[in-house]
């Protein structure tokens, strides 16, 4: 059994555009699933109904065979593709344990997991810094592991990537796949293919609201391009795609 399976999908927004139009694909445990697609494919919405931010127009989300309801909203953890806008915490100490706060979970827990998620992010050594002080990397680092430390069942990443420089590129995207190494779900929406794509178990293209095509890597990847995603197939072996280099 997948650990999540959407069948059907629809989204509409009010004026009647459909973001989404009969989506449907599923996510193995411990698996690293990238979605890619040009501007305007549904990546963005995909990941909002995922995480309840969206309600869909038709369809249905399942976790573990179970309908998601309003109260499994912390099942998927969502990392928005702008990190200011995730930041909340005077401190980054503070930041992480916000949302442990709200639960109000015993101090003990809270102090425990807040900083485990330090540990896990290499954010240990800034735990007193302020968030705007941190380097675009940082900020990211930060966002994962608030969301990290609610546990969810996913980790869901929009654009993880979006204007880091290459060592804030570098920092991210070890982290992600440390994550996947030690058994984290992680679906990461990205055009930027060239990065994550030796680390991922599957690719999903999307376009104009449909998925195009799903499966291992090497077989979807060379459909990328007819999605709008430039990817450099020919000159790097697919399983070299990665700034990641030993």
């Amino acid at each position: 059994m997948a650990l999540l399976d959407v069948q059907d999908l629809s989204f509409q927004f009010p004026g009647g555009y459909r973001a989404l139009d009969r989506i449907s694909f599923s996510v193995g445990a411990g698996e690293l699933l990238v979605i890619s697609g040009k501007n305007g494919s549904g990546k963005t919405v995909l990941l909002r109904c995922l995480k309840g931010l969206y309600r869909p127009f038709s369809g249905s989300i399942t976790m573990q065979g179970r309908p998601m309801e309003s109260r499994d909203r912390h099942a998927v953890g969502l990392v928005f593709q702008d990190a200011e806008s995730q930041i909340v915490g005077q401190t980054v100490e503070k930041d992480i344990a916000f949302g442990l706060e709200n639960l109000r979970l015993p101090a003990e827990e809270i102090t425990r997991r807040t900083r485990d998620a330090m540990e896990t992010l290499d954010l240990t050594s800034h735990a007193r810094q302020r968030p705007r002080t941190l380097s675009g990397g940082e900020k990211r680092r930060l966002t994962i592991a608030g969301v990290l430390v609610m546990d969810p069942m996913i980790l869901a990443l929009d654009e993880p990537f979006a204007n880091l420089d290459y060592p804030g590129v570098i920092q991210v995207l070890e982290k992600i796949v440390m994550l996947k190494e030690q058994g984290h779900t992680i679906i990461l929406v990205t055009h930027e293919l060239d990065k994550v794509l030796a680390h991922a178990d599957r690719l999903m293209l999307m376009d104009a609201g449909r998925i195009r095509a799903v499966g291992p890597c090497d077989t979807v990847a060379p459909l990328a391009e007819e999605c709008g995603v430039r990817i450099p197939l020919g000159r790097i072996p697919l399983e070299e795609m990665t700034w990641l280099k030993d």
